[in-house]
């Protein structure tokens, strides 16, 4: 099996092509599914898709994982925020 920094080596830009192609993807079945015609296997599949192309793009981009982690926490604590204020 191929590493991800094999694929994202030798794909180079088109890497992040794929990536939102893939996000586009799984826009279009959750869409399908918010419009009561989810085809849950495609739905499953997409997803994965997509967690797959993160890992992409955070080897790609040069993401660092503590940063991640930060604006994780901080953007799941404001939502959080925003959730209890009635706000979502």
């Amino acid at each position: 099996m191929a590493t991800i920094n094999q694929i994202t080596s030798v794909q180079g830009d088109k890497t992040l092509i794929i990536a939102m192609e893939e996000l586009a993807e799984l826009q279009q079945a959750l869409s399908k599914f918010l419009r009561k015609r989810p085809d849950m296997d495609n739905l499953h599949e997409e997803y994965a898709d997509v967690l797959i192309c993160l890992e992409w793009i955070k080897q790609y981009c040069q993401l660092d994982d503590e940063e991640i982690d930060k604006w994780y926490l901080y953007k799941r604590q404001r939502v959080n925020e925003r959730y209890m204020n009635g706000e979502l």
